[in-house]
């Protein structure tokens, strides 16, 4: 089976979403707080991954609290936004996750992580056309882009 270049690209970027932001998995060792902490992973806006540039991200306060994280990318295919799935990190563990994130994959779209995620295409609006927005995400993330 082979792979096309834009499916990579998507998911490469599904897994990216864990490793830019608030509580990043990896960072660049740029933008480090006074514990020693990358606070923005492997960079921010203007940042690249491959052929996608980061257009926009939410590390607002809502959604460091709901354990939500969202970032948009232009890249060759259009605009593509990664939803940062389950995490266990300090800022927004499992249990976060599971009441703000989980009750979505049954239906429950109540929830602040579906509200959120909702919303965040209208932050990137300005940058695309309306109808050309490619939606990823790995894990839960991958349920909030579906």
């Amino acid at each position: 089976m082979t792979v096309s270049e834009k499916d990579l690209l998507l998911a490469i970027l599904s897994m990216d979403a864990y490793n830019r932001g608030y509580g990043a998995g990896i960072g660049d060792g740029v933008n480090v707080d006074a514990k020693g902490n990358d606070i923005d992973g492997l960079g921010q806006i203007g940042s690249t991954v491959g052929s996608a540039r980061v257009i926009n991200d939410d590390v607002s306060e809502a959604a460091q609290a709901a354990g939500f994280y969202a970032v948009a990318y232009d890249t060759p295919y259009g605009t593509v936004i990664s939803y940062r799935g389950t995490d266990s990190t300090p800022i927004s563990d499992t249990n976060t996750d599971r009441i703000h994130g989980w009750g979505i994959g049954v239906g429950n779209f109540m929830r602040e992580q579906a509200r959120l995620a909702s919303e965040f295409p209208d932050a990137v609006q300005d940058d695309t056309k309306p109808g050309s927005v490619i939606f990823t995400g790995h894990s839960l993330g991958g349920g909030i882009a579906a």
